[in-house]
């Protein structure tokens, strides 16, 4: 008799047709799967997209919330053990505020719903876990300095913007006032221009 080894790693084709299918619902063409966890119960599914972290939640009667986490967001990604399960908590800036979730069939948030932003997963598995935990704080690392850089080279080119502006603006003042020839403003404008 062999021994039942449950799934909790690997991409959507880990979870069961119908849950599978909600879950690609929630993701766009144009997103790539990294890579997706089973949570504590098959009730819970965190999937790590391109740009995103996608947390699903399953009730019954087809009833689910997500929430959606973008990896530049993130300030922080907590894991703590308890008796029976671990939870991973993402903070950013909006985590208490429930409006980022898409609450779907549900009368009333259960309390589950309300913890949004944490995922469950069983203490057996936590070996299997930490390693993804890890390429998530690695992806949120690499997007926050993309982001960094991204806004420095935006702020660069912002500055030389004003820079140029600032020394047409010289040059045109010393033009008005005789001090720079027609042909001299031209030549030392397009001089300006160019670099």
């Amino acid at each position: 008799m062999g021994i039942f080894k449950l799934k909790l790693v690997g991409d959507i084709s880990i979870f069961n047709k119908k849950r599978a299918k909600l879950l690609k619902e929630q993701i766009s063409a144009e997103e790539e799967v990294l890579f997706c966890l089973k949570g504590t119960g098959d009730a819970e599914a965190l999937i790590a997209l391109s740009s995103r972290i996608l947390i699903m939640k399953f009730h019954a009667f087809g009833e689910y919330n997500s929430a959606s986490f973008l990896y530049r967001d993130i300030i922080n990604i907590q894991t703590e053990k308890s008796f029976m399960c671990s939870k991973l908590t993402i903070h950013t800036p909006e985590a208490d505020n429930i409006k980022n979730t898409t609450l779907v069939g549900m009368l009333s948030p259960t309390p589950s719903a309300l913890a949004y932003n944490r995922f469950s997963f069983p203490n057996t598995g936590l070996q299997i876990y930490l390693p993804y935990i890890e390429k998530i704080r690695t992806l949120v690392q690499e997007s926050k300095k993309h982001s960094e850089d991204s806004s420095q080279k935006r702020d660069d080119s912002e500055a030389t913007k004003v820079n140029i502006a600032d020394q047409i603006e010289t040059l045109s003042n010393l033009r008005q006032s005789g001090a720079l020839t027609e042909e001299e403003y031209a030549q030392a404008k397009k001089k300006i221009l160019e670099t």
